[in-house]
């Protein structure tokens, strides 16, 4: 794990399919069924990422182009 995600409590789950999700409980229930329970939560699917034109320049949005 990089030294950001360990400073920033970041817990990188790869190469697992999440196969269901509870945003009351804010659990994510894994395809090997392991239950993650987060604060918040990205879900990257694999597609490319592309900033949002209209989002002000102040917002709170982060685009992550890699894992590092």
């Amino acid at each position: 794990m990089s030294d950001y995600a360990a400073d920033n409590k970041i817990r990188l789950v790869l190469g697992q399919n999440v196969k269901d999700m509870d945003a009351y409980r804010k659990a994510a229930l894994l395809e090997d069924g392991r239950i993650v329970f987060y604060e918040k939560c990205l879900l990257a699917t694999g597609g490319e990422p592309r900033p949002l034109p209209s989002a002000p320049k102040h917002a709170h949005i982060t685009t992550f182009r890699s894992v590092s």
